[in-house]
Protein backbone atom coordinates (compact mmCIF):
# COMPACT_ATOMS: atom_id res chain seq x y z
CA UNK A 1 0.00 0.00 0.00
CA UNK A 2 2.89 2.39 0.73
CA UNK A 3 4.19 2.10 -2.84
CA UNK A 4 0.75 2.27 -4.50
CA UNK A 5 0.90 5.32 -6.77
CA UNK A 6 -2.87 5.67 -6.49
CA UNK A 7 -3.13 5.77 -2.70
CA UNK A 8 -4.64 8.85 -1.10
CA UNK A 9 -2.91 8.18 2.20
CA UNK A 10 0.03 10.41 3.12
CA UNK A 11 1.44 8.25 5.89
CA UNK A 12 1.21 4.53 6.53
CA UNK A 13 2.26 2.16 9.31
CA UNK A 14 4.67 -0.56 8.19
CA UNK A 15 6.53 -3.39 9.83
CA UNK A 16 10.01 -3.77 8.40
CA UNK A 17 11.77 -7.15 8.55
CA UNK A 18 14.24 -7.13 11.40
CA UNK A 19 12.66 -4.10 13.09
CA UNK A 20 11.37 -4.64 16.56
CA UNK A 21 8.55 -2.13 16.27
CA UNK A 22 6.13 -0.76 13.67
CA UNK A 23 7.22 2.32 11.76
CA UNK A 24 5.47 5.20 10.08
CA UNK A 25 6.53 6.14 6.55
CA UNK A 26 5.46 8.55 3.86
CA UNK A 27 3.71 6.94 0.90
CA UNK A 28 5.32 6.98 -2.53
CA UNK A 29 3.05 9.74 -3.95
CA UNK A 30 4.03 12.05 -1.07
CA UNK A 31 7.73 11.31 -1.57
CA UNK A 32 7.49 11.88 -5.31
CA UNK A 33 5.67 15.19 -4.77
CA UNK A 34 8.78 16.52 -3.03
CA UNK A 35 10.39 16.95 -6.45
CA UNK A 36 13.71 15.44 -5.38
CA UNK A 37 14.51 12.23 -3.49
CA UNK A 38 17.68 11.53 -1.53
CA UNK A 39 18.67 8.09 -0.26
CA UNK A 40 21.45 7.73 2.29
CA UNK A 41 22.83 4.31 3.17
CA UNK A 42 25.80 3.22 5.27
CA UNK A 43 27.98 0.14 5.27
CA UNK A 44 28.84 -2.76 3.02
CA UNK A 45 25.70 -4.71 3.95
CA UNK A 46 23.41 -1.87 2.86
CA UNK A 47 25.48 -1.41 -0.32
CA UNK A 48 24.80 -5.04 -1.27
CA UNK A 49 21.09 -4.49 -0.56
CA UNK A 50 21.19 -1.40 -2.80
CA UNK A 51 22.86 -3.41 -5.58
CA UNK A 52 20.07 -5.97 -5.32
CA UNK A 53 17.43 -3.22 -5.33
CA UNK A 54 18.91 -1.72 -8.48
CA UNK A 55 18.61 -5.08 -10.26
CA UNK A 56 15.50 -6.39 -11.98
CA UNK A 57 12.75 -7.66 -9.74
CA UNK A 58 9.34 -6.79 -8.36
CA UNK A 59 8.90 -3.66 -6.26
CA UNK A 60 6.79 -5.63 -3.79
CA UNK A 61 9.88 -7.74 -2.98
CA UNK A 62 11.93 -4.62 -2.22
CA UNK A 63 9.79 -1.47 -1.87
CA UNK A 64 12.86 0.77 -2.19
CA UNK A 65 12.80 -0.20 -5.87
CA UNK A 66 9.68 1.95 -6.27
CA UNK A 67 11.67 4.95 -5.08
CA UNK A 68 14.71 4.10 -7.21
CA UNK A 69 12.50 3.66 -10.30
CA UNK A 70 10.53 6.83 -9.68
CA UNK A 71 10.34 9.55 -12.31
CA UNK A 72 11.34 11.92 -9.51
CA UNK A 73 15.14 12.32 -9.50
CA UNK A 74 16.92 10.28 -6.83
CA UNK A 75 20.34 11.18 -5.41
CA UNK A 76 22.15 8.31 -3.70
CA UNK A 77 24.59 8.82 -0.84
CA UNK A 78 26.63 5.86 0.36
CA UNK A 79 29.10 5.91 3.19
CA UNK A 80 31.33 2.87 3.77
Amino acid sequence: EAIDSGTLKRLIEITAPGAGEPRITFTLPVLEASGRLKLHIEGADKKSVLDKALADGPEEEMPVRAVLRSATPVTLYWCP
